[in-house]
């Protein structure tokens, strides 16, 4: 068991890890680095060695056209249709990908992040999180993600919200998250909210995602009993790595009041 009181020394810490919770899986795009003039250094970027397990592909024209095709490319383009341009300008993209071995810390990712700001640093226009949907500017990656040094969940994983008919009642929502695989955890899915539940439901999924990415394992068919103001959650192990909606398994909730 990690010592809680190293997360107060290194915030990349993981003080409720557990043995066995899973792999991590990263997956980021870097458009149009000049890659002749990359230097990753440990004073500039905090990356001391490549993670094992994350690999670095360089790819040409046909993959830069092919991550930002619909229906995603579509989506990213109605809140950043500039940066979508400009991605789609770029010959070529460095993808940083691959499977980090039950991480017991988040260091792989500290690491990661320093890989892509140094692509940044060498003219990459843009940074995209396949896990997630993130689609940063280098602006907006250096001061939310390298700058603090410090791990945002909410910059790695998104609460999504939808009417799914096969999942929800006229009136209902459903909440779900995607992105938790690059920490080695299910993602969430939470059915049947209804709009007065809304906001306590997202706070909950919220406080969800910070203690796996904390390290916490939810186990298959386990209960969290969290009062009578909440009520009890349940939670039911489903789905596989290739499900489109989550690209990871996932934890279905049922909540009940």
């Amino acid at each position: 068991m990690t010592d809680p009181d190293a997360a107060a020394i290194d915030p990349w810490q993981r003080p409720s890890y557990e043995p066995g919770g899973g792999d991590a899986y990263v997956h980021l795009v870097l458009f149009g680095p000049d890659l002749d003039r990359l230097d990753v250094s440990t004073e500039r970027h905090r990356v001391d060695e490549v993670p094992e397990g994350l690999e670095l592909l360089v790819q040409g024209p046909g993959a830069v056209t092919a991550f930002l095709e619909p229906p995603m490319g579509d989506l990213l383009r109605e809140d950043q249709p500039d940066l979508v341009d400009a991605a789609l300008e770029t010959q070529h993209c460095l993808v940083l990908a691959g499977t980090i071995t039950d991480p017991a810390d988040l260091h792989y990712l500290r690491a990661t992040i320093g890989i892509a700001t140094a692509a940044l640093d060498v003219g990459a226009v843009a940074v995209y999180n396949l896990q997630s949907f993130g689609f940063f500017t280098p602006n907006a990656w250096h001061e939310r993600v390298f700058e603090p040094d410090v791990l945002d969940a909410k910059d790695w994983v998104v609460i999504l919200s939808s009417d799914d008919e096969e999942r929800t009642e006229d009136g209902e929502i459903w909440l779900h998250t995607r992105g938790l695989r690059a920490f080695g955890r299910p993602d969430l899915s939470l059915s049947g909210v209804t709009p007065d539940d809304l906001d306590t439901a997202s706070r909950l999924l919220s406080v969800l995602i910070e203690q796996q990415v904390r390290g916490l394992v939810i186990p298959d068919d386990s209960f969290m009993d969290l009062g009578a103001t909440i009520g009890q959650l349940a939670f039911r192990l489903q789905g596989h790595l290739d499900d489109p909606d989550f690209n990871n398994t996932h934890l279905e909730i049922e909540w009940t009041r």
